[in-house]
């Protein structure tokens, strides 16, 4: 996954009244943590999240005005339940250098042949839980399902994962299986 950069401006005020005035100016209040430094308030503009959460985007440098450009991960993202417009986001403070943890979304594709004699595939995960460098991190992980027969399934041990991905799970969770 690429490293990309977004541009942020320092909030001042905190508060509902103030989030409040920062949504109505086109702008999506978020927070910036970790590594020891004191939590940054800021604002990023929704067109340019919007397009990074397009292209499903997780690692950025953040370029806060008037200061120092650093390196975060998309930590946490709240989205309004009727818009899926962006309310708030956490971006906690990385190191390039330094593997992170965190969880990446599993694509299922193909139909079992155990689905043609009756069977039912059953997603035990959704995301699983890795390791990796941040620039190594992929966007998502293919989970071939095509080979599953009846009563078979699909261990974390199992799946082909990126160069530089780890799992974070034991080897032998089950990720998907054929029931009958």
């Amino acid at each position: 996954m690429e490293v990309t950069k977004i541009a942020a401006s320092v909030r001042q005020e905190i508060g509902k009244r103030a989030i409040k005035h920062v949504r109505a100016a086109g702008h999506v209040p978020a927070v910036v943590y970790g590594m020891g430094a004191e939590p940054e308030h800021v604002s990023l503009d929704v067109r340019d999240v919007e397009r990074e959460l397009r292209h499903r985007h997780r690692v950025f440098r953040i370029e806060v005005a008037g200061g120092a450009e650093q390196p975060v991960f998309l930590q946490d993202l709240q989205l309004d339940a009727l818009t899926d417009e962006p309310m708030h986001i956490d971006f906690l403070r990385i190191a390039l250098d330094k593997p992170i943890h965190t969880e990446v979304q599993l694509v299922f594709l193909g139909v079992p042949t155990g689905a043609a004699k009756g069977g039912a595939l059953m997603r035990d995960m959704q995301r699983l839980k890795i390791k990796t460098l941040p620039a190594a991190l992929p966007r998502e992980i293919e989970v071939k399902v095509g080979a599953l027969d009846l009563d078979e399934e699909i261990r974390a041990k199992d799946l082909s994962l990126p160069e530089g991905v780890e799992l974070d799970v034991s080897a032998e969770a089950i990720v998907c299986h054929v029931a009958s």
